[in-house]
């Protein structure tokens, strides 16, 4: 909405759906065993958080509260400890240098940054000194992941286990039943652990592809639990190929379950002649729901054949038609309004509401729009956004008392369509005011903290990397 009342300018081009990148390897291939080397763990996302702290490390002590501003002293280190990082990360940090910020509490992130700079020819008793010393502080817990990555890239598998003291990431715990499968000490436990990782319908680490190779040589994957990874990842790529995991080469190509997962990576007229059962039915609607991404004409029409062959019930359909709605109003295509009003209401969300509402007022159809709003859940309803807007949809079709109700309640909120409200209505705008209540002894015992200091990870939602942007497009 445009502070001169133009409804359909404020809807183009916000919120617009990405689709995934998606590799193609064959609609059968995909199932194919690949021989790959061991793999590391993909712990990208660690290194990147562990970069990021050390790049706000020196900043952002600086963005202490009011009671804890720094001495001159600690304004001093600030820069000396940023160029001490950025010398240890270039491998550059020299002792003279190291030795000056040695007292600093924010010490350990500069071995952090000097250690992890090449972990893979670190000397191993360097590395679990610094773990050793640093043991429950954040640049401890941010290294041995990194740490045991490297170990596992290099199949130093008895180091691995030795420094190892559990973990969530389900690249390391493959790496784990990787190293004691290599040692030979896998245990009774094993298997269990094994399917307990397999038993997800996400896709996997390459790591796990040596764990679910030696599952299946122990007698551990039995066609159910295959069909259960199946079933759990909807066919997605990863999880196809992990079905036919130890399967014999002559029934590579052949069943049931190869022809689903053509399906799910190229729809096909075979599915018509499938069992009208639970599985084809999910395998088709989500073959049918990924089409719709790239064509939704060419997946209303399979669905149209396929739904009374199958017997797809209303859910089932709804899943396709929800994803055949949202990706035509996504790309402004003519047919946007028909086919969000075939989508079952059951298979709404917000998004597809939000979608529904945008595309009405896209085309200036105010009532349609004013109908969309209202249809809404209520909490999704009674946001200042969609209280807003509904007040303009009522303004635009001449009912101008029931949008000043609505204006009213919006203003109440400290948000940018609550301003807009308040600016309609001539109200004072409702600001976010906080005092905080800590004593001030409070206060100076948290400042005086080491572990305040050395927390890299201090900033709160309001100044974090997505802060004033992140759900922007409902704004």
């Amino acid at each position: 909405m445009t502070r001169n009342g133009s409804v359909a300018g404020a809807v183009r081009g916000r919120g617009h759906p990405v689709a995934p990148r998606r590799g193609h390897s064959g609609a059968l291939g995909i199932f194919d065993r690949m021989s790959r080397p061991a793999t590391t763990p993909p712990l990208r996302c660690l290194r990147r958080c562990a970069q990021a702290a050390l790049l706000i490390l020196p900043v952002v002590t600086s963005a202490v509260p009011a009671f804890a501003q720094p001495t001159r002293a600690d304004t001093a280190n600030d820069a000396a400890m940023q160029a001490a990082i950025a010398a240890a990360k270039s491998g550059q940090l020299s002792p003279t240098q190291a030795d000056a910020l040695r007292g600093d509490p924010r010490w350990p992130w500069l071995e952090f940054a000097r250690l992890s700079r090449d972990l893979d020819h670190a000397a191993p008793a360097q590395v679990r000194g610094f773990l050793q010393r640093h043991d429950g502080k954040a640049a401890a817990a941010a290294l041995r992941p990194l740490w045991l990555a490297s170990l596992s890239r290099r199949q130093q598998w008895s180091d691995f286990l030795a420094d190892w003291t559990g973990s969530d990431d389900p690249g390391l715990r493959c790496a784990r039943l990787n190293a004691q499968q290599a040692l030979g000490r896998s245990d009774a436990g094993w298997n269990g652990e094994a399917q307990a990782l397999w038993r997800t319908g996400k896709s996997l680490p390459d790591a796990c592809d040596d764990t679910f190779d030696a599952l299946a040589a122990r007698g551990g994957l039995d066609d159910a639990l295959r069909w259960q990874r199946f079933d759990l990842g909807r066919g997605r790529r990863r999880t196809r190929r992990d079905a036919q995991r130890g399967a014999r080469p002559a029934r590579r190509g052949a069943g049931p379950g190869w022809d689903y997962a053509a399906f799910v990576q190229a729809p096909h007229a075979r599915a018509a002649q499938w069992p009208r059962d639970a599985r084809s039915r999910k395998v088709a609607a989500a073959g049918l729901a990924r089409l719709a991404k790239d064509d939704p004409a060419a997946a209303e029409r399979q669905l149209a054949q396929l739904a009374p062959l199958l017997g797809m019930d209303e859910a089932e359909r709804g899943k396709v038609q929800y994803q055949v709605a949202l990706w035509t109003v996504a790309s402004y295509l003519p047919d946007s309004a028909q086919r969000l009003a075939a989508v079952p209401a059951a298979a709404f969300d917000e998004r597809l509401h939000e979608w529904r509402a945008r595309e009405a007022m896209a085309r200036s159809d105010w009532k349609a729009a004013l109908d969309a709003i209202r249809a809404m859940p209520a909490k999704q309803r009674e946001d200042s956004r969609w209280r807003w807007f509904e007040g303009r949809m009522l303004e635009k079709t001449g009912r101008k008392a029931e949008a000043q109700a609505l204006f009213r309640a919006a203003a109440t909120a400290p948000t940018f369509h609550g301003f807009l409200a308040a600016d309609r209505m001539q109200l004072p705008y409702a600001l976010c005011e906080w005092d905080p209540a800590d004593p001030p002894a409070l206060r100076k015992e948290v400042a005086k903290d080491p572990a305040w200091w050395s927390a890299p990870w201090r900033c709160t939602a309001s100044t974090s990397p997505a802060g004033p942007y992140a759900n922007g497009t409902t704004r």
